[in-house]
């Protein structure tokens, strides 16, 4: 995937820090994150552009200075976003298990806060020399290939917290808005993973549009907001005492029985591409009670191979087929239309690479799943991964899913609430052997209206690029109302494959069914 060079040609035109309109109190508020939000805070940043047309010619376009306020009004529901992270260091038994060894705090609501770094920049290009419109892609280039689209480009070149890179001050949300010769603009987003996953990245930027589009509509009283930032509520679906001094046998043991990757990234692997991730105090800390765990199998993923990016569009009418041919084969078995798509996925992909394959991870939600569920609203990052056998069936991928049942999540919860390190552990591998999948359903984000001087979204993209990555989202409507169904109006599927292994996927005849649109 070539994206080393530029094709955007962004000229950034100045950057400045948002912050809430609301001072801050007189005292810090400080916030353990969730257990699970501990267990992601090594992943890649929650990232994504939105790729809009030109606004009608008797519009001029969306202003920064206008985003800028509106962004200000709504991070005065979303302050803890503008706050800084850290780790803890060890403490003494009982101290309960928000403040074991290398949990993440969120400090906020101080005159230190970071803020959200908003950059502002240019493009002499016209968007449509570069990405095609949503009919073009969707009814003329059903694999359209996104490999020369620098998302990162229309991003700010700023290290979030957490990351390798990441510096003391570094901030937790960064945004550009960029604007092209021919009128079109984008927006983009990038997200420290345990802040936000893509559900709560998605509902705050619902809440900025709205927000935006009534300080456009005169007489509009503005929107409040309201997600929920709670991260303990999590931590009580876990089973057992979670503050006791160790963890309960029985719970740690039906945790284990679970399908998933126990990858350690502290463990050296000769040839691995870079560094382990162990913290520089981790051989003073009391390892007794560590957990299991394997070497990452680095051997499986060839980092430096050229990667390809291909978009590839599904009708409603071809996901129907394939989930018929599926239950036509399963004998009985029950499965979804997305269970179906992915094991058609997995199978065409199977046969390209020419090499066994090891491992499917899927990426689940938690928010819908315990019992009771978590508001749609809750923010943080409340995922966890499946591991599917190989090879790999629209059935097995349902009972994959099903047994994480409440109960079972709720052991997970208690074991991982133990962890030393909770991060330590890596949930999923890449690489040529490898799938890992994560679902953008249900998210909505073709449909924000942010107010006069934007057109339509044309393209939404989120910011990733590793072979063996498969990201799937609602494809937008082509007509005047979208679907109810996440199939209503097709998905686009964001794959990424070594490109030699790309190339024979697109050359199968069975890639696409035989259906009209």
């Amino acid at each position: 995937m070539d994206t080393n060079d530029s094709c955007f040609d962004v000229q950034v035109t100045s950057t400045a820090i948002v912050c809430p309109t609301k001072s801050p109190s007189s005292k810090s508020i400080t916030v353990p994150l969730s257990i699970v939000d501990c267990t992601v805070s090594y992943y890649a940043r929650c990232a994504c552009v939105l790729y809009y047309h030109p606004p009608p010619p008797s519009e001029p376009v969306l202003s920064a200075t206008h985003l800028q306020n509106s962004l200000a009004q709504t991070l005065d529901y979303y302050p803890q976003w503008c706050g800084q992270l850290s780790y803890t260091k060890a403490q003494k038994p009982g101290a309960g298990h928000t403040a074991r060894y290398h949990r993440v705090n969120l400090t906020y609501s101080t005159s230190n806060d970071v803020g959200v770094v908003f950059t502002t920049a240019t493009s002499p290009k016209v968007l449509a020399d570069i990405i095609p419109s949503a009919e073009q892609r969707i009814k003329s280039d059903r694999a359209w290939d996104a490999g020369h689209v620098n998302a990162s480009e229309l991003i700010p070149s700023i290290p979030l917290a957490m990351s390798r890179q990441a510096k003391p001050d570094s901030p937790n949300m960064i945004i550009q808005h960029t604007v092209f010769a021919c009128g079109s603009t984008t927006i983009g987003i990038a997200m420290t993973h345990g802040l936000a996953d893509a559900q709560s990245m998605s509902h705050f930027v619902h809440d900025w549009s709205v927000m935006s589009h009534s300080m456009l509509s005169s007489g509009d009283d503005l929107p409040k907001p309201t997600p929920v930032f709670d991260p303990g509520l999590l931590d009580r679906y876990a089973a057992g005492d979670i503050d006791a001094d160790y963890p309960d046998p029985s719970i740690k043991a039906k945790s284990q029985k679970l399908p998933r990757l126990r990858g350690d990234w502290y463990k050296h692997v000769e040839g691995q591409p870079w560094p382990t991730m162990t913290p520089p105090d981790w051989h003073e800390q009391d390892l007794s009670t560590l957990s299991e765990s394997d070497p990452i199998p680095w051997s499986d993923w060839d980092t430096t191979a050229p990667v390809s990016n291909r978009i590839l569009h599904f009708s409603s009418a071809d996901i129907l087929q394939i989930y018929a041919s599926a239950q036509s084969a399963a004998d009985g078995a029950r499965f979804s239309k997305l269970d179906a798509l992915l094991a058609h996925l997995w199978q065409c992909i199977a046969r390209a690479r020419e090499v066994p394959q090891k491992h499917i991870c899927l990426t689940f939600g938690l928010r819908a799943r315990l019992s009771p569920p978590l508001p749609s609203n809750f923010l943080g990052s409340p995922i966890m991964n499946a591991l599917v056998p190989v090879p790999c069936t629209a059935s097995q991928i349902r009972q994959s899913l099903s047994d994480f049942t409440n109960d079972n999540l709720a052991a997970i919860l208690h074991a991982e609430a133990f962890e030393v390190s909770p991060q330590r552990l890596w949930r999923a591998m890449l690489g040529g052997a490898n799938l890992l999948v994560t679902t953008w359903l249900n998210l909505k984000l073709y449909e924000l209206n942010w107010g006069t001087g934007v057109g339509t979204v044309r393209w939404v993209q989120p910011e990733m690029g590793s072979d063996g990555l498969v990201e799937i989202m609602e494809a937008p409507s082509l007509g005047e109302k979208g679907g109810i169904h996440w199939s209503d109006n097709g998905v686009d599927i964001n794959l990424f494959l070594e490109s030699k292994a790309m190339a024979r996927v697109l050359a199968d005849r069975e890639l696409f069914p035989g259906v009209e649109s």
